[in-house]
C-alpha cells in the first residue's frame, strides 16, 4: 500500500516568490512507496499571487491542490486550514517565500522511517535575500536529536519551511483557536519524543528587509514567543534550563532596546519576567546580566572573524552556537 506525503504551503502576496518555492516542491524525489499532494492556502492576496497558484496547480493538477478562500483569514486560520486540510501520514510546511533543495523530502522521510519514535524532522537552512543571494546560514550547533531543555535554551533557532511531522499529531501541535508562533508548535511536538535535525542546508530561508517590521509586529512576536515559553513545565525541561530561557528572553529584549529602542519596553518585559519566577528574581536578573555579556563578547567575535577576512558574508550564522 502506498503512503501519502502532503505538503502544506501558506502565502499571502509572494507573487515574486511563490512560484520558485512550488517548483522547488514538485520536483522532489520520494522514496519508493511515496506519493505526494502539495496544498496551497493563498490568503487572498491582492498582488495576483492567486492567478500564479492556480496556472501551476493547472500544469500539476496530479498534485497541487489550490484552497481558494473569498475572504482573508489571517495568517493564523489560514496556516490552520491548510494543515487541517492535508491527508498524508507525513506533513511538511514551506512558507510561500522559502524553498527546498533537492532531496529535503527524500531524507526526511528516511530518518522518519528509521526513527519510529521521532515526531518531527528539522533541516538546517541557507538565508538568502530578496534576489536569492546568499547571505548566511540559519543556526549551527543542532545534534541530530534534541529535547525541550536544549531547544528554550537555544530559542527559536529552527527553521520552519523545513518541518517535516507525523500527521497524527496535529491537533495536538497547532492550538485550536487564537494566535502561536512556531516555537509553541516545536514545544509541543517535544512532548512526544525528541525532534529529529539534519545539518544539511536543505531549505533555503528568505530574509526580507528589517526595516519593513513594525514595532507592533515585534511586540506581537514576542508575546507570541512568551507564551510559548510559559507553557514550557517541569515535565517539559528542569527548572535552571527553564530559568535560564526566561533570562535569555528578557536580555535579548533588553539588547535590542538598549540599542536605540523604546526602553519602557525593557521595563514593561522585565515586570512580566520577574512576575513568573516569584523569589528567583535575583537570579533571573543574573542570568540576564550573563546572557548580555556573552551575546556582547559574540557580537565582537564575529566584527573581528570578519574584519579580519577570517569570515565571509554569506557564512554568517544568523542563530549561533
Amino acid at each position: 500500500m502506498r503512503k501519502l506525503l502532503s505538503v502544506c504551503v501558506t502565502t499571502y502576496n509572494q507573487r515574486r516568490y511563490i512560484e520558485c518555492c512550488l517548483e522547488s516542491i514538485v520536483t522532489q524525489r520520494l522514496p519508493y512507496g511515496w506519493d505526494m499532494e502539495v496544498l496551497v492556502g493563498d490568503d487572498c492576496s491582492t498582488d495576483g499571487t492567486g492567478d500564479i497558484v492556480r496556472a501551476f496547480a493547472e500544469r500539476h493538477s496530479l498534485i497541487v491542490k489550490p484552497l481558494a478562500r473569498e475572504r482573508n483569514l489571517g495568517m493564523f486560520a489560514n496556516y490552520r486550514r491548510v494543515h487541517a486540510g492535508a491527508r498524508g501520514t507525513c506533513i511538511a510546511h514551506c512558507d510561500g517565500d522559502d524553498y527546498w533543495a533537492e532531496g529535503k523530502l527524500e531524507k526526511q522521510l528516511r530518518f522518519l522511517e528509521d526513527d519510529p519514535a521521532c515526531p518531527a524532522v528539522f533541516t538546517n537552512a541557507i538565508v538568502v535575500a530578496d534576489d536569492d543571494r546568499r547571505i548566511g546560514v540559519f543556526s549551527s550547533g543542532i545534534p541530530s536529536s534534541f529535547d525541550a531543555a536544549f531547544l528554550i535554551g537555544r530559542g527559536n533557532c529552527l527553521t520552519h519551511s523545513s518541518m517535516m511531522y507525523r500527521a497524527d499529531l496535529r491537533e495536538a501541535m497547532i492550538p485550536a483557536s487564537g494566535g502561536f508562533i512556531d516555537f509553541q508548535l516545536y514545544i509541543a511536538l517535544l512532548r512526544h519524543g525528541r525532534l529529529g535535525f539534519l545539518e544539511e542546508y536543505l531549505t533555503c530561508y528568505r530574509s526580507h528587509n528589517q526595516s519593513s517590521v513594525t514595532l507592533t509586529s515585534r511586540e506581537l512576536i514576542r508575546q507570541l514567543y512568551w507564551q510559548a515559553l510559559s507553557t514550557v513545565g517541569p515535565n517539559d525541561a528542569p527548572a535552571s534550563s527553564r530559568a535560564a530561557a526566561k533570562a535569555n528572553f528578557l536580555a535579548g529584549i533588553a539588547q535590542r532596546e538598549l540599542n536605540g529602542g523604546d526602553l519602557r519596553k525593557v521595563r514593561e518585559w522585565a515586570a512580566v519576567v520577574l512576575r513568573s519566577a516569584p523569589g528567583q528574581q535575583a537570579g533571573l536578573l543574573i542570568g540576564v546580566g550573563l546572557s548580555l555579556c556573552r551575546s556582547l563578547s559574540a557580537a565582537v567575535g564575529r566584527r573581528l572573524l570578519r574584519r579580519a577576512g577570517l569570515q565571509k558574508a554569506q557564512d554568517r550564522v544568523f542563530h549561533p552556537r
